[in-house]
């Protein structure tokens, strides 16, 4: 068994240092203001372990991700697996099955070739990659510099709005959270982790996003894996490493800022309009002052971690849960470290993992979580002994 302060998870936790705060430049930078909140995707899983050797479907009453969601509310596959709903539109910026766009266009480079996915439930526009040695072919990979290089994502955001892709001009790298909100860990075995009926020609492999990394900006930036297997989900590397890319733009409609969560009227609950959901503000085994978070935090292995939540919800009346890998992720604050939280929303946080209500599909004894030192989110055996934090349906 592993505990919260260990450094001897397979996980790799990590060793905190400080840095000196520096400038990004514009180009590279992520959307300015607060950050973004679009409504969230659902995670896409569904099956859970119980176990923790195996995967069922035969989920009821074991307080994992498969219970709650839209994976579980609009399980069709029509538009998009398990709770995910897109509309392939054209090259020309025309939906399918309107204009000259087919009703089933195919990826290509024509104007009448499927170019972009709209993601119905977030409300952003995905670039669709080739695979026709064409510049958006899904081989090409790219630094992360900003220079305006050639083969710097910076040159290929200018390309593709110099050339309107799908109509638009406003293509960029997406964040972390925009990144996340695209995955579907549902799907396992070196595979891509996203549907491929809707989402083509991905490979299972690092994608850029559009953060530096806390302190280090000019130099690093994080990456989000397309994979659900052992490795960390999330890590950045050097901005001269060559990643993939996929760019994204959001609907004229969505805000440019997010509002922000609002205080219960005790103060020890923030609900967040974006994510619709409501947060406990301090982990287990804290209580709220009514300025802040006292006590001692409390450590669980999973299975302590789903019991803890299912009797705060039977002793409350309130639908308190753990929160899957996505919701918890919207919570990191990538602008600060150890802990990457804003702290006066969430204070006295820990600096080190939290359980999610994600089995890992490539192996169920892996659960997901997220470190609160820098924002990682990695697979990590249930055993091992992390933080909690409750969430419920707004």
């Amino acid at each position: 068994m592993t505990t919260a302060s260990s450094s001897g998870t397979r996980s790799g936790l990590l060793v905190v240092a400080t840095f000196v705060m520096v400038a990004l430049p514009a180009s590279q930078a992520a959307p300015s203001g607060p950050r973004q909140f679009y409504r969230i995707n659902d995670t896409g899983l569904t099956r859970c372990t119980r176990d923790f050797m195996t995967l069922t479907t035969d989920c009821a009453g074991t307080g994992q991700d498969i219970e709650t969601g839209r994976d579980v509310t609009k399980p069709v596959d029509r538009d998009g697996h398990a709770g995910f709903s897109f509309v392939k539109v054209c090259n020309s910026g025309e939906p399918a099955g309107s204009g000259t766009c087919s009703p089933e266009p195919t990826p290509g480079s024509g104007p009448d070739d499927w170019g972009c996915v709209h993601d119905r439930v977030t409300g952003l526009e995905w670039e669709i990659k080739t695979n026709d040695g064409s510049e958006r072919d899904r081989n090409r990979h790219f630094a992360n510099v900003g220079d305006g290089a050639p083969g710097d994502t910076s040159a290929y955001v200018f390309d593709m709005n110099a050339n309107a892709l799908c109509g638009h001009a406003d293509w960029r790298v997406p964040t972390t959270y925009e990144l996340q909100g695209l995955l579907d860990f549902d799907r396992s075995g070196g595979v891509p982790a996203v549907d491929p009926h809707w989402i083509p020609n991905t490979l299972a492999d690092w994608y850029w996003a559009a953060e530096g990394y806390f302190g280090q900006e000019r130099k690093k930036t994080w990456v989000v894996l397309f994979k659900n297997d052992y490795h960390q989900g999330m890590l950045y590397r050097k901005r001269t490493n060559r990643s993939l890319v996929r760019l994204v733009r959001a609907d004229a409609g969505q805000s440019a800022t997010a509002p922000r969560p609002l205080q219960s009227a005790s103060g020890d609950q923030v609900t967040d309009r974006g994510a619709h959901v409501v947060w406990r503000r301090c982990v287990e085994g804290m209580t709220w002052t009514g300025t802040t978070c006292q006590g001692r935090e409390k450590g669980y292995v999973f299975s302590q971690a789903i019991l803890r939540a299912q009797d705060e919800a039977a002793r409350t009346g309130l639908p308190w849960r753990l929160p899957n890998i996505k919701e918890l992720h919207t919570i990191v604050d990538e602008t600060a470290l150890a802990p990457a939280i804003d702290q006066e929303t969430f204070p006295v946080t820990p600096k080190n993992l939290h359980w999610s209500s994600t089995a890992s599909t490539y192996d169920p004894s892996l659960i997901w979580t997220v470190s609160f030192v820098d924002g990682r989110a990695a697979p990590i055996p249930n055993d091992s002994i992390f933080y909690l934090r409750l969430v419920r349906d707004e």
